[in-house]
């Protein structure tokens, strides 16, 4: 029986069965990936409601090399196929996104499509890390509900050096995912390169120009249109001359009287 209780960063959603573990495997809350998987944004970035639930899941070997990640996102939003498209793009980036931290990423396999019949979309991407000598296997399904879109992911984290059976047995566990025992509605993916939906604008809470909050501004003067500007650069090129002048004046005075008071002597 699926048995994992994920780590709850909102109310509203109690025990999730999203996961078969592999025998003898344990899992617990993972408080990290769920705050990552909280800022990465989910379905376009659009505003809504949002449940999220992490955990992580170990063999009994403390050695073996393998790590199993399950995240389960709900989110109040529209079953838009725009916003099922962003999603499956999001996972898909996860190997881009690696690439950009200075990882030389090999994509191994990449695989989508959707289930009419059991009304979900899935996703699979496999690549391998060689700098930080680890492989990748991952799961992704989307499904809708009246009022909801509801992912999950599994990732299948391996080191070079691995348990081959520990590693089989998480990839076998990636095959039982499962969104929970929801009443679905059909879902549809936008085609690739299908934009995210248009996100709500944030209002503003500073000052706004009905808000009753003003801010001083100097006046500005504005040149009539039509009548050229005045050059008033002669007029303070004549009285520099004058101010000039007068100082020329005044000392030709001072001295012409030095000059009678010492010829007195």
């Amino acid at each position: 029986m699926k048995a994992l209780l994920l780590i709850m960063l909102a109310s509203g959603v109690a025990a999730a069965d999203v996961v078969a573990p592999p025998p003898g495997w344990t899992g617990s809350d993972s408080t990290d990936l769920g705050a990552r998987a909280n800022e990465a944004g989910h379905f376009g970035g659009q505003a809504g409601k949002k449940v999220i639930a992490a955990a992580e899941l170990k063999p009994a070997r403390a050695d073996a090399g393998v790590s199993l990640f399950v995240t389960r996102v709900a989110m109040t939003v529209a079953n838009d196929p725009a916003a099922v498209r962003a999603e499956v793009d999001q996972f898909h980036g996860a190997s881009n996104r690696a690439q950009l931290s200075g990882s030389t990423i090999a994509e191994q396999g990449w695989q989508e499509k959707v289930d009419d019949v059991g009304k979900q979309v899935e996703a699979t991407l496999a690549y391998k890390d060689p700098a930080n000598h680890v492989a990748i296997t991952s799961r992704l399904l989307i499904i809708a509900t009246a009022e909801q879109l509801i992912s999950v992911t599994g990732e299948c984290i391996a080191r070079d050096d691995a348990d081959a059976p520990s590693l089989i047995a998480c990839k076998a566990a990636l095959a039982t995912l499962d969104p929970g025992a929801v009443a679905r509605t059909a879902i549809t993916l936008a085609p690739t390169g299908t934009p995210p939906p248009t996100r709500e604008e944030i209002r503003s809470t500073g000052p706004s120009m009905s808000d009753g909050s003003h801010i001083p501004i100097p006046p500005m003067v504005i040149q009539p249109e039509g009548q050229p500007a005045v050059d008033r650069r002669p007029v303070f090129i004549g009285a520099g001359i004058v101010l000039l002048a007068g100082a020329f004046w005044w000392n030709m005075k001072r001295r012409a009287k030095r000059e009678d008071e010492e010829e007195e002597e």
